[in-house]
């Protein structure tokens, strides 16, 4: 068998091989770089989370400009305080 016959198929397998790689890589770094106005549209967050016993936590949670406190585990959830301005009183 004449070395050109192999060296062909060698080749192109070479080529999509490269060419999928050269995709995953695009991929990959497309999701690292993504804008920081998009990562920055989390609305709600965890602020703070303590622990009550082994069951039951209390979580106090914002949103936007807004806090929660919510008591979690247990037999069921229960919202302590609505949501209220953050840093204030609830009216």
């Amino acid at each position: 068998m004449p070395f050109q016959s192999i060296a062909w198929p060698i080749a192109v397998l070479a080529g999509v091989l490269g060419f999928i790689w050269l995709i995953q890589r695009l991929v990959r770094f497309g999701r690292q770089m993504t804008p920081l106005s998009v990562r920055q549209a989390t609305r709600l967050r965890v602020v703070q989370s303590v622990a009550l016993d082994s069951h039951r936590r209390v979580v106090l949670l914002a949103y936007d400009e807004r806090e929660c406190l919510v008591l979690v585990g247990g037999g069921a959830d229960l919202v302590l305080q609505p949501f209220a301005p953050a840093g204030g009183d609830a009216t």
